[in-house]
């Protein structure tokens, strides 16, 4: 409920001459555990402000748990500290990692650029001494097609006696396989007889089945006995043909070579020996030359290859590196934003603690503390010993440092951006906007939506403190206490003239 504006007006002189009261913190906005929603924590009742009190505290420790201590030596770090500290040493390492794999892939482009450089250079080299060895040998063009001529010649009579060799082979094997052919039906059927000439039932069998199956044995041995002969005499004739057939293969191949030889000889006589064409040696040294290019060239391309592939797995390396460093980058950040998050609530429990302790002080009725507990006791008396500027500055800074931390996390993930891009579309529009009242009406829309409030009575987007009017998060009351000052407030709270404005949730 609101309490009466002008009621408060009455008693304002009076209550703003006790200005010498300690002063909570402002507008410190609280929601309990049960949904109750409290403006102030100011002149509640010993029975709220011990229910509240421990509520608060044990947040706040519960917070100061996860948000841990620095590590210092011999001492680890513990809670959210600790995983910001372990995301800021893998940062370390992955931004070493990347550095390392960025320095690789430079090295690997400029040794892939060397190696490109070196086979131009080869292949033009090879390309200068193909040149300098057509025109030598373009002008001892008789003496080259004589040598090549005769080279062809002795390749032709070489093919033509292996040829003729391979026909010889062919022709005899298939002489002899009718034969051989035979022989193993011949051994197939003398198995079959005597299988069954010896089969344990044998003498079972009526003595003329028996008289038949011997004589068809014999019959059978008798054919083995020729076919083998004619396989043999097959064979010996085969291989005698395919051992002539080498021979002569042998010679003529012999004999061309011997040809070839003495053509060769015959020509170097001629042209050479001769010195009819008196450069040849040059002709020599400009072949040397271009085998040595040639060989060049097989190098360059091949070190070309080799630097492409590490060039490769240099680029996927630090493709990975760079990569788990902007993981790391967004680890980090998240980590970061999760801590300030901690503070910045951490903060806010600060000034709703604060308010409710020096607010109770502030009655005739302030509650003994000695059933609390030593931490609470600590907590107490570190918090009334801090000033309410002192604390709602805290909150502030807290609360703008965790939203710049979660904006920066969510930058680094790439989140953001089209919330940036409406931004920009929506700032162009305020511009060309003309309208008085369309420049408060957005105004208005900025004060509300420039960031999620803490209930610290700051916006992440700005201040509220110069609007004259502060304004609940979440609900949209209005506080007609805000016309006072902080001491007046205390005060007022302290004759039961201010009393909590709560709603319960169902």
């Amino acid at each position: 409920m609101k309490k009466s504006l002008l009621k408060l007006t009455v008693v304002s002189a009076a209550a703003l001459t006790l200005s010498t009261v300690a002063a909570p913190a402002v507008d410190a906005y609280y929601q309990d555990n049960n949904g109750t929603e409290y403006q102030t924590l100011v002149n509640v009742s010993n029975a709220d402000f011990y229910r509240l009190l421990d509520e608060i505290t044990t947040k706040i420790v519960a917070l100061e748990g996860q948000i841990g201590v620095e590590s210092r030596p011999g001492v680890a770090a513990t809670g959210k500290i600790a995983e910001v500290e372990a995301a800021e040493a893998a940062l370390a390492t992955a931004r070493k990692n990347a550095e390392d794999a960025a320095a690789a892939y430079a090295d690997a482009v400029a040794n892939n650029d060397a190696a490109i450089a070196e086979k131009k250079a080869a292949d033009l080299a090879v390309t200068e001494a193909q040149k300098a060895v057509d025109a030598l040998t373009e002008s001892y063009g008789e003496y080259t097609r004589k040598v090549a001529a005769a080279e062809q010649l002795n390749d032709e009579e070489v093919d033509n006696a292996e040829y003729a060799y391979a026909n010889a082979v062919a022709e005899a094997e298939g002489s002899a396989q009718a034969a051989i052919n035979a022989y193993d039906a011949a051994v197939t059927a003398q198995a079959e007889a005597a299988a069954l000439v010896n089969a344990e039932d044998f003498a079972t069998l009526p003595e003329d089945t028996q008289a038949q199956l011997r004589e068809a044995l014999a019959v059978a041995e008798s054919a083995l006995t020729t076919a083998t002969n004619e396989r043999n005499a097959a064979v010996t004739t085969r291989d005698n043909a395919i051992s002539t057939a080498a021979t002569t293969r042998d010679a003529a191949i012999s004999a061309s070579n011997a040809k070839l030889t003495t053509t060769l000889a015959d020509l170097e006589q001629e042209y050479v020996n001769n010195n009819a064409y008196g450069e040849y040696a040059t002709i020599e040294e400009a072949e040397q030359a271009l085998l040595d290019a040639q060989s060049r060239a097989a190098a360059a391309a091949t070190a070309v290859e080799e630097t492409q592939a590490a060039l490769a797995d240099a680029q996927a390396a630090n493709t990975t590196a760079q990569t788990a460093l902007r993981q790391a980058q967004i680890a980090l950040a998240s980590a970061q934003a999760a801590l300030e998050n901690l503070f910045s609530e951490k903060a806010y429990l600060d000034v709703n603690l604060h308010e409710l302790v020096v607010g109770q002080q502030a009655t005739n009725d302030y509650p003994s503390l000695e059933n609390l507990t030593d931490e609470q006791q600590n907590l107490v008396e570190e918090i009334t010993g801090k000033s309410s500027e002192e604390l709602e500055a805290a909150a502030e800074e807290a609360a703008k440092k965790a939203e710049e931390a979660k904006k920066h996390a969510e930058e680094l993930r790439g989140e953001n951006e089209d919330d940036e891009s409406e931004s920009d579309d929506e700032s162009e529009s305020d511009d060309e906007s003309e309208s008085d009242d369309e420049s408060e009406s957005d105004d208005e829309d900025d004060n509300n939506n420039g960031g999620s409030n803490n209930g610290n009575g700051s916006n992440n987007g700005g201040s509220n403190s110069g609007s004259g009017q502060a304004e609940l998060p979440e609900t949209g009351e209005s506080s007609s206490y805000a016309i006072f000052g902080a001491a007046a407030l205390a005060v007022l709270a302290g004759v039961g003239l201010v009393a909590p404005s709560f709603k319960k949730e169902n």
